[in-house]
């Protein structure tokens, strides 16, 4: 049916019904990125894989769900991440067409995953019934595409369809197997939709889907962990400060003195006082005589300022740099880990470092860092994290029992104005609820607050929002979640299994043939 409707159109229209089928999936693509924040329509995102699916049920090859597949991708990827040319050409210094040219490449490189999906989406399509297809294969195939995305080379956890449902019942799923298995559950959804449009009898298969979103709902309202003490008096200090005067030497005494002057009035009040990534722009051990004042101030009201700041330090290895989250009384530093390719360092790939040529980035050849992820903040095990770190769930799951809460500095700055800010958000919350602790977040030009363990937000400044200082409370947890006590453990015996599916299939097609 789905068939008969494109090449009616595509005669319409005087276009070769191939032709049609990809703008449409490249069209489709587009549409689910309005699932994400700052648009927050996640219906948009559930339809568009509807719509894909149905692509998929009527490809005749193989090539043809992979030519598909790769037309979503460049429609989902180019409009969903196309704010990486922003920081690379306004930034970076990049010239514009080499700019868009890295994005295009990029782009591609992700659509390849979707383009997988849908050729084994076609190819597996005639030789299962078609709810097992839709409400086991598809899902599985998709998931096992986000994962690999995620985890092969530095990964790109961008994107993933389960952090469009981070405020509808779906996101119960996030405690039991993380983003992925959200992300599952929205397959899953759109498969029965799927199969809802092209079914008789149309009942049982509602009733399905009413019962999968009921006990989502069921599973949302669970609790997973405890309340651990009396919450902890934090200061957030959001920054708005643009990256076009940030590394400018003639700006560095303004910015720390509108820093010291945002914190001034949460000295004693606060346990703590947080500023964001690379608020100090420059190496912190040029700058303490100029903080020497404030510091002494801090200690005598017994405040820890923590920021995010650049460190510097002669190793075996040579003189290594790296971007850190450090106090400035000395009494705690992290350096950050998952470092950012091609902005924080170069690929050691010939060719890709190549491009190192092109890009002038302030800060981007920093070391990796080996410092313990958790350490104490205010008498409480504190997570840290730096922008980046915090969108790999697995990394920081596999820390979490031993945290009582989570910190984490970014500057969003470097992709202002953008979606990406809300996107940053949006993945935070998720994480939150995924990891049953509470996510302090302090940014440049993003969104600063608290993600609550429920997925809500407690936002106290946005992207456009004047740098000020904010005081929260911070709850501290104790308990796992079955996601941080068996992490993905689950999800990938569900795959294998269906990858085991289909390598049986496979073998009775090659006995046949």
């Amino acid at each position: 049916m789905e068939s008969n409707v494109i090449a009616q159109w595509a005669e319409k229209l005087g276009w070769p019904t191939y032709g049609l089928r990809l703008v449409l999936a490249l069209v489709i693509g587009s549409v689910a990125v309005l699932g994400f924040s700052p648009y927050d329509f996640p219906l948009a995102t559930l339809v568009a894989l509807v719509a894909l699916w149905s692509l998929w049920s009527t490809a005749g090859s193989w090539r043809q769900g992979a030519a598909e597949g790769m037309a979503f991708g460049v429609g989902f990827f180019g409009y969903g991440v196309s704010w990486l040319g922003i920081s690379l050409a306004i930034y970076g210094g990049v010239p514009f067409g080499f700019t868009w040219l890295v994005v295009l490449l990029l782009v591609l490189l992700l659509s390849l995953f979707i383009a997988m999906v849908g050729a084994l989406a076609v190819w597996s399509g005639n030789g299962f019934p078609k709810a097992l297809w839709a409400l086991l294969l598809l899902p599985s195939f998709w998931v096992g595409a986000e994962w690999l995305r995620v985890m092969i080379w530095d990964g790109f956890p961008w994107l993933l369809v389960g952090y469009s449902h981070t405020d509808t019942w779906l996101a119960g799923w996030a405690p039991l197997g993380g983003t992925l298995a959200v992300s599952f559950a929205v397959s899953v959804s759109a498969g029965l939709l799927w199969l809802l449009l092209r079914s008789v009898q149309w009942f049982p298969v509602a009733l399905a889907f009413g019962l999968f979103w009921s006990f989502s709902g069921y599973l949302s309202g669970l609790s997973w962990v405890e309340a651990k003490g009396e919450a902890t008096q934090v200061a957030l200090v959001h920054g708005q400060v643009s990256e076009t005067i940030k590394w400018d030497s003639n700006a560095l005494m303004p910015i720390l003195r509108a820093y010291e002057q945002a914190s001034e009035p949460f000295l004693g009040r606060a346990n703590v006082i947080v500023w964001p990534e690379t608020a100090i722009p420059t190496f912190l051990d040029s700058v303490m005589p100029a903080l020497d004042e404030f510091t002494q101030r801090a200690a005598q009201s017994q405040t820890q300022i923590i920021t995010g700041v650049a460190l510097r330090e002669d190793t075996i290895h040579g003189r290594q740099y790296f971007n850190s989250i450090a106090a400035l009384d000395g009494s705690l530093r992290y350096d950050k880990q998952h470092l950012v390719p091609f902005s924080e360092y170069y690929p050691g790939f010939a060719v890709l470092s190549a491009l190192a040529k092109f890009i002038n980035m302030p800060m981007s050849q920093f070391s990796v860092g080996e410092l313990p992820k958790v350490q104490p903040v205010a008498e409480q095990q504190v997570g840290l994290a730096v922008c980046y770190e915090a969108d790999f769930g697995l990394e920081m799951a596999i820390v979490t029992p031993t945290t009582d809460w989570w910190l984490v500095v970014s500057d969003d700055g470097w992709f202002h104005p953008s979606a990406m800010a809300g996107q940053h958000w949006q993945m935070t919350r998720l994480r939150a609820r995924e990891l049953g602790r509470e996510i302090v977040r302090v940014t440049n030009q993003g969104y600063s607050g608290i993600a609550r363990i429920s997925g809500e937000g407690d936002v106290v400044a946005k992207p456009r929002d004047e740098l000020a200082g904010h005081l929260v409370s911070i709850q501290a947890y104790t308990g796992e979640t079955p996601y941080v006590r068996y992490r993905d453990m689950p999800l990938l015996m569900l795959l294998s299994f269906s990858i085991a599916l289909v390598f049986m299939r496979w073998r009775r097609s090659k006995k046949v043939s």
